[in-house]
């Protein structure tokens, strides 16, 4: 079956079965991943595999092992590529822009535009959502959710399909793993849809007017240089976030930074390809890898 008939199949296209190979899955040990990981890293970006990073070492920069998850046909790649694209632009809840969204990544210039042109904040909050927790937890909930915004017919059925894919490890036998399968981009498309759902609401709700920003799993939440949070100790803040979370069926990594910190506390983002800072005079810069120089100068 060629790429255009699965678009055509996307489209509308009724009476076609098409069944999707089980998940390739590797483990690789840090001696294995050193020379091969960049190229990890860049099929993860076109979407087209998952990878779950392990840290065992602290402050360590290099994992100890990486989790692959990867479609072994060229068209399993090119439906579910389609399929998240269906998705983000049928779906996608929020989102007023003047584009048409091919990819999360679409979404991250937004978010940290935003994030750039906030003032007046006396504390930052960064929240790291925990995919693996959603995925390995929340199975039923995501299937209702699915269930309840997507229409009957061929593109609810795949992606049902997808969401139940078994996964075979390298020695070829299929592996007993909870929760939701890992397929790259559509992955991450039906998780942002289900943070909107889930995690966008309630915090709205719990804290009204509060201005923050959230790309996929990523959150900055900005609080006000005159606001009575403003007074809390940095860890009441944390202990806070952290029991909002729990409260909601969520987990994440919690960092929290004031203004009045000895010097200005950063926060690296994106795999280190984003830093924000925040600075004493309550404004937030945004820069790549590339400022980095200049950014260390400069604090």
């Amino acid at each position: 079956m060629g790429k255009d008939r699965l678009v055509m199949n996307i489209a509308g296209v009724e009476g076609v079965e098409y069944i999707f190979e089980p998940i390739d899955f590797i483990n690789k040990s840090d001696n294995e991943q050193r020379f091969c990981y960049y190229m990890i890293e860049n099929e993860e970006e076109r979407g087209v595999l998952s990878i779950d990073i392990i840290y065992k070492r602290l402050n360590s920069n290099t994992p100890d092992f990486v989790k692959v998850y990867s479609l072994g046909k060229a068209e399993d790649v090119y439906l579910m590529l389609g399929l998240s694209n269906v998705l983000l632009n049928r779906i996608h809840i929020g989102y007023e822009g003047p584009r048409e969204l091919t990819k999360i990544r679409d979404l991250m210039e937004d978010h940290y535009e935003y994030i750039g042109k906030l003032d007046g904040v006396g504390k930052l909050v960064k929240i790291q959502l925990d995919v693996n927790f959603v995925l390995h937890t929340m199975k039923t909930e995501m299937l209702s959710y699915l269930d309840s915004v997507l229409e009957q017919g061929l593109v609810k059925d795949l992606i049902k399909q997808v969401l139940t894919l078994p996964i075979k490890g390298r020695d070829g036998e299929i592996r007993n793993e909870l929760g939701i399968s890992r397929v790259g981009e559509l992955t991450r498309v039906i998780l942002e849809l289900y943070y909107s759902k889930v995690f966008d609401p309630v915090l709205k709700a719990a804290y009204p007017g509060l201005r923050y920003s959230r790309w996929y799993n990523e959150v900055f939440i900005a609080i006000d240089m005159m606001d009575n949070k403003c007074k809390l100790d940095c860890f009441d803040i944390y202990m806070e976030i952290f029991n909002f979370l729990q409260k909601n069926q969520l987990s994440g990594m919690i960092q929290v930074a004031g203004n009045s910190h000895l010097g200005e506390p950063h926060f690296y983002c994106h795999n280190k390809e984003r830093y924000v800072t925040l600075r004493k005079d309550g404004s937030v810069d945004v820069c790549g890898i590339n400022d980095m120089n200049e950014w260390i100068d400069d604090v």
